[in-house]
């Protein structure tokens, strides 16, 4: 039914032209029969005015011009704001991988360092190397909240603390 309507109502879009808003085109149409079945208006009055209709067709070109920067404003500070949390995300996720296997790493030498049992480890395997995710989430630390970071301090800190004495105990033998 509305397709219907629209072939007969609207306009044909003759290539390339096309008309986007029929309902200007089908104003025009109106005004200019008016204007040439109509009897002629005087005009004379609205020179007084003339001034102020001109300075609100400033202010609202004025409005649309602003309207225009803001929308590209806007588009960039929401484009940006999605690429940071892709970051994030990323950031996020390849750190999580990491802290298990860092885990698994160190359950394998707390166990290993059990000297118990009959298994001895020799002192240069218990080094765990820092991970390089660790220090890239070190590097970008803003990208944590607070307590995420305090907890990436302590991980370091104790991965340096590990390594310091395992240097110090190989120095010793």
């Amino acid at each position: 039914m509305l397709n219907h309507y629209k072939k007969l109502c609207w306009p044909i879009s003759i290539w390339p032209l096309s008309i986007q808003r029929p309902w200007i085109f089908w104003l025009g149409v109106v005004l200019l029969f008016m204007g040439a079945f109509v009897e002629p208006i005087d005009l004379g009055p609205l020179k007084e005015w003339q001034t102020l209709l001109g300075a609100m067709v400033a202010l609202m070109a004025a409005g649309i011009a602003y309207r225009g920067a803001m929308a590209k404003v806007n588009f960039d500070r929401e484009s940006e704001a999605r690429k940071l949390e892709r970051q994030k995300i990323g950031l996020y996720l390849r750190l999580s991988f990491t802290l298990d296997a860092l885990q698994r790493e160190a359950v394998k030498v707390a166990k290993a360092a059990n000297w118990e049992g009959d298994s001895r480890m020799n002192i240069s395997d218990m080094g765990i190397p820092e991970p390089t995710e660790i220090c890239e989430a070190w590097a970008n630390l803003e990208l944590f909240p607070g307590k995420v970071s305090i907890n990436l301090l302590l991980i370091r800190s104790s991965l340096d603390a590990l390594n310091v004495t395992v240097d110090s105990k190989k120095d010793e033998r």
